[in-house]
């Protein structure tokens, strides 16, 4: 019956739990900020993500390296290829905790929203390998931009399955995903979600690394991207053209998943129309 999202409610609990043939870590417990959705995949709020160094060591054993802000106060969606600074002798965590995130962090590179944008639909049209060619991309770009690190010994670092930068006595090195979302019904997020779950996947995947995503209070606007995640990898899996599960009923299933693990997960209603949009697109694509 046209609705009925069963299919998708065992994929997503099977993902969760590990049984969906996704490596990754045991479950999280529900009071672990940010909150754990998927393997590799958090969703909290920005007071969740404000230590890095921190952040990346409570995930261990997965590894940190794309954190996707959908609060940016900037304009530019970008890219940004980042190091966080390590404290360097005794006592100076205590004094990083004193200083401004901001005064840690060094920017390594920034990647326009349109050249990502031409990366991904020049990779599109090279052939099936979508994800492996978005991989070789973002670790030349990677290797490129950690060479400009003078003096810290991570020059060229791999991003490689067994190599994936973490904290280490040369700071922690990730990937940051800025996006200027309002969150206001009228505001247009769908148009960046083709995008951004391709580097999310991409870095759950082929660089096996954790995404966390966040917004002001990880409520509407970075749930409505993990949302959009859910739905993109559901159809990618197991269900391209799927009719069985209507597009209405898909989002809520998502929704109501993920609020399983963050109990205030509340789009706006804009949000979730353009949801169902991008999940009524999602069911037309032929397999």
């Amino acid at each position: 019956m046209l609705g009925d999202c069963a299919d998708l409610r065992v994929f997503l609990q099977k993902w969760r739990s590990g049984d969906s043939g996704n490596v990754g870590s045991k479950i999280k417990p529900r009071s672990f900020r940010p909150n754990y959705i998927v393997p590799r995949l958090y969703l909290g709020a920005i007071k969740d993500v404000q230590d890095i160094p921190l952040l990346n060591g409570r995930l261990v054993p997965e590894k940190l390296l794309l954190m996707v802000s959908t609060c940016e106060p900037t304009n530019e969606p970008r890219l940004e290829f980042r190091h966080v600074l390590p404290a360097t002798v005794k006592g100076e965590v205590a004094e990083a905790c004193k200083m401004k995130v901001s005064s840690r962090v060094r920017r390594l590179a920034v990647c326009a929203w349109e050249e990502l944008e031409a990366c991904l639909n020049r990779l599109s049209r090279e052939g099936p390998s979508l994800m492996e060619g978005m991989a070789r991309w973002l670790k030349l770009f990677f290797q490129s931009a950690t060479k400009s690190m003078a003096g810290t010994g991570t020059g060229g670092a791999d991003l490689g399955r067994s190599q994936i930068p973490k904290e280490s006595n040369e700071g922690v090195l990730y990937m940051k995903l800025c996006l200027p979302w309002k969150d206001e019904p009228t505001f247009a997020v769908r148009q960046y979600f083709p995008l951004a779950v391709s580097l999310m996947q991409c870095t759950m995947d082929e660089l096996q690394g954790a995404v966390v995503c966040y917004c002001a209070a990880g409520k509407s606007r970075s749930a409505t991207l993990v949302c959009a995640f859910l739905l993109h990898y559901y159809c990618k899996e197991c269900a391209a053209g799927n009719k069985s599960c209507s597009a209405t009923s898909a989002v809520s299933t998502v929704l109501e998943f993920v609020r399983e693990a963050r109990l205030c997960v509340g789009p706006n209603e804009g949000f979730v129309q353009q949801l169902r949009e991008y999940a009524n697109d999602l069911f037309a694509t032929p397999p």
